[in-house]
């Protein structure tokens, strides 16, 4: 088989993931947005609106015009302060190894990452390191296993602040999984049909594991693992070797606090959310991280759905909850990543080819 034969499989077999997480994506959303809006015309009909003017794309459009700019800006502006930071903290992990790589070409390089995260889920790490391997002329593996440390302190973040989030919401974390108990024994509740949809992909996910099993399928997933092994002991090398801990666990955690404040800012500027306080947004922070972990383009549909369960266990209806996810979604998640990555694009070579003069 031709290089070229192989690299077009190569791009297509991509093409082909990214429009399946896409499509999983689209049809969760699908769904939430079908059963947001049967409980808004309900409640329009119990008000006494003509169903004429009872919109849920012109409420939506309506709540993200009303929505207050400055702390959008706010947002935007938080979210770039995070990607700095863990730049810096990239950097500091290269250095032991015998790197030091260029700031702008680092932070580039993540932006790009990002980016590339929106159409190929869990592919941005990838590209990032790459990236970085090429116009810094280093070794990809070692990169790629400091990303893996990068990405590994983001989990302990992600658990440490889960921690604290029961501490301090455990009546809220009881509430929601009550809830959703007693919505999964009726088949007709909104909640019940998107965990049963959500089921059937896990299911669809198995099974094609099956099928597979014969194949290279499962050689490749541990060839990948092996892979991952090797970086992770080069990133655990550069661990080992910071010459200041003290502030790499400093970047560690200001990043997700950041995190944390864009949820906050987020609040303030909507007003149905805007009287919530810092325990609320710290709740729908880690419900809208576990709903990123599942591999659509920016958490497509699993982001909205938990941070619209969240926000209705204080008060918020269905329909707000659901305008604050897509608020969220919009700006950080197609704005930040769209905007920015886009352009660290451009930059990026020509940062680098006027260096190269």
């Amino acid at each position: 088989m031709s290089g070229e034969v192989l690299l077009l499989l190569i791009l297509m077999k991509s093409i082909f993931k990214a429009l399946l997480f896409l499509l999983i994506g689209v049809g969760i959303l699908f769904l939430i947005y079908y059963k947001v809006n049967q409980g808004y015309q309900a409640q329009c009909r119990l008000d006494g609106i003509a169903q004429s003017e009872c919109s849920l794309v012109k409420k939506l459009v309506l709540d993200i015009r009303s929505t207050q700019w400055m702390w959008l800006v706010m947002m935007i502006g938080v979210y770039m302060l995070s990607n700095i930071s863990r730049t810096i903290k990239w950097l500091m992990l290269l250095k032991p190894l015998g790197y030091r790589p260029r700031f702008v070409n680092a932070l580039l390089a993540i932006m790009i990452g990002y980016f590339t995260n929106l159409g190929f889920p869990r592919a941005g790490e990838l590209i990032r390191s790459g990236l970085l391997s090429k116009y810094e002329d280093i070794d990809i593996e070692k990169v790629i296993g400091t990303v893996v440390i990068d990405r590994l302190t983001d989990v302990l973040c992600l658990l440490g602040f889960m921690l604290l989030a029961c501490v301090l919401a455990w009546d809220k974390w009881t509430g929601m999984l009550i809830g959703l108990v007693e919505k999964g024994q009726d088949q007709s509740s909104e909640q019940s049909t998107v965990l049963y949809y959500l089921m059937g992909v896990f299911a669809l996910g198995l099974l094609l594991v099956y099928l597979f099993r014969k194949t290279s399928f499962l050689s490749k997933i541990f060839e990948r693992l092996y892979v991952a092994y090797k970086g992770f002991k080069t990133g655990l090398l550069s661990v080992s070797k910071l010459e200041h801990a003290g502030a790499f666990i400093f970047h560690t955690v200001f990043i997700w606090v950041l995190y944390y404040l864009m949820v906050y800012f987020g609040f303030k500027a909507f007003e149905p959310t805007a009287s919530l306080g810092l325990i609320a947004a710290l709740l729908i922070f880690i419900l809208g991280g576990m709903g990123m972990v599942i591999p659509t383009p920016g958490g497509m549909g699993s982001y909205h759905y938990l941070v619209m369960v969240g926000l209705m266990s204080y008060g918020v209806t269905q329909a707000d909850g659901f305008s604050f996810a897509m608020i969220m979604f919009l700006t950080i998640h197609l704005f930040g990543n769209i905007f920015f990555g886009l352009l660290s694009f451009v930059l990026l070579p020509l940062y680098n080819g006027k260096k190269s003069r």
